[in-house]
């Protein structure tokens, strides 16, 4: 039993269609995980000294 299923000839066509359309054909830069986890811890970083300063100026903590 071959565990790939085939596709019919119209369906076939229809993915080749879908990949060639405008949209599949833009060049996207490279995925970065650095980048983005640095800009995540960023912007948690920013969010939480944020939340102290409001605490601060509000009294909560006291």
């Amino acid at each position: 039993m071959d565990k790939q299923r085939q596709l019919t000839e119209e369906d076939q066509d229809r993915v080749k269609e879908y990949l060639n359309s405008p949209i599949h054909q833009t060049e996207r830069p490279p995925f970065r995980p650095l980048y983005f986890t640095l800009l995540s811890l960023g912007s948690v970083t920013f969010l939480l000294v944020l939340a102290m300063i409001l605490v601060k100026m509000t009294g909560i903590n006291s």
